[in-house]
């Protein structure tokens, strides 16, 4: 608010320097409404502060970093998926088994 009243107008793109315990912090005006230029002579103002680009720009790149890992855990679901329908096909060519009797051998391993 102190920091407004050294400006009597704002447009778009504007940067105001703010300090805020010591610290200046560099804010742009991105939107105006209903006009992309205000006078602030008696005027009240309703400001929304949004993240910093930086800010948007990790939460951008956060956003990308799990759509690929969600895309590569599809890919591997669908590499599984298309293992295990070979595996049934192979399966499925496979002779029938011979009926149990004295010339047939059955062996029973385990792993």
């Amino acid at each position: 608010q102190e920091t407004l009243r050294g400006h009597t107008a704002l447009t778009e793109g504007d940067w105001l320097p703010i300090r805020h315990e010591g610290v200046t912090y560099e804010l742009v005006v991105r939107a105006l409404e209903p006009d992309p230029q205000i006078a602030l002579l008696d005027t009240d103002l309703t400001v929304e502060v949004l993240p910093s680009e930086q800010t948007e720009a990790e939460q951008r790149a956060e956003e990308e970093r799990q759509a690929r890992a969600e895309a590569k855990a599809r890919e591997a679901e669908e590499r599984e998926r298309q293992r295990l329908e070979r595996a049934r096909l192979k399966a499925e060519e496979l002779p029938p088994e011979p009926e149990a009797g004295p010339d047939v051998v059955q062996i029973l391993l385990r792993l």
